[in-house]
């Protein structure tokens, strides 16, 4: 993988991001059928979100980022970036949501050199992902040894994301978080998950057995703590309201296409969806509110 130099992206302009990826949809929606129906990564959707900002964008504002997740004042941006891409392809607003959520949870629970060190991997270019779902028949354990025994699984973006927050047991009963290189495609079984769409996220099994993590990030339990865990879906529902956005549009061009437009029941608020539509948007927004309040709460304690 080609990444950016840590000095590249010394000024991340949020708005500017925005407007480019607004640009980007036309051009990812295109692409999106082939990927999704070959079960490929849309490693050039990808590449187009690194070169113009989109990976450093959740970094907070110390480290040259928008604060995208992690600070109060980003997320108006993030929920704009995370609808466009899921206008634009749903499986890259997955890997973009997880690679928003691994960082927020290094920022939020990592330490002062272990959030200089990640905010240099996103400035570099690197992809995170979040893996957090042990495979049933061998849960991740880190030995006593400091190795890794255990796999993980589903797994997006495996063998394509470059660095991976994953959950593991340390002590009995005590989950931790911790920060590894993500492995490569020798270590990465995708036949046993499949899945009928959303299939150029590439899921599935990651085999984690012998590899040593680069940090343990927190205390035990942290990944759960409440309300950083529920308050977070609305990042998944601003996706979410992305893709039905553009759903809606194909449907009003298929029926324009077909001369299908002049019924005045299609043209009543009512239609294609539009009160599915606001309740998702307002929800949404109700859970970004929450998590504002939250984040805005925590930094004056």
């Amino acid at each position: 993988m080609d990444t950016h130099r840590f000095s590249e992206f010394a000024e991340v302009h949020p708005q500017r991001i925005l407007e480019e990826l607004a640009q980007l949809v036309p051009g990812m929606q295109q692409r999106s059928l082939q990927l999704d129906r070959n079960a490929d990564f849309p490693a050039e959707d990808l590449d187009l979100l690194r070169c113009h900002g989109a990976l450093a964008a959740p970094l907070p504002l110390e480290w040259s980022g928008a604060g995208w997740g992690t600070q109060p004042e980003g997320a108006a941006g993030l929920i704009q970036a995370l609808r466009l891409l899921g206008q634009g392809n749903l499986s890259v607003g997955r890997l973009y949501e997880a690679h928003v959520n691994a960082l927020r949870l290094v920022m939020r629970f990592g330490t002062r050199e272990q959030t200089r060190e990640r905010a240099r991997d996103a400035l570099d270019g690197h992809l995170f992902g979040l893996w957090v779902t042990d495979a049933p028949s061998a849960p991740l354990r880190l030995q006593e040894n400091g190795v890794l025994c255990g796999s993980k699984a589903p797994c997006s973006g495996a063998g394509y994301v470059t660095r991976a927050v994953v959950t593991a047991q340390i002590s009995p009963g005590a989950s931790n978080m911790l920060l590894i290189r993500a492995p490569d495609h020798q270590r990465v079984d995708r036949t046993r998950w499949s899945t009928q769409g959303v299939r150029s996220a590439c899921n599935g099994l990651v085999r984690l057995d012998g590899m040593r993590p680069i940090a343990l990030i927190g205390a035990a339990g942290e990944y759960l703590r409440q309300p950083d865990f529920s308050a977070g879906a609305w990042r998944t529902s601003a996706v979410t309201l992305g893709g039905m956005e553009a759903l809606i549009a194909e449907m009003r061009r298929q029926l324009v296409r077909r001369e299908r437009d002049g019924d005045s029941l299609l043209r009543k608020p009512p239609a294609f969806g539009s009160h599915a539509l606001r309740f998702l948007a307002r929800r949404t927004m109700a859970m970004q509110t929450i998590s504002r309040i939250r984040s805005t709460w925590r930094g004056s304690r």
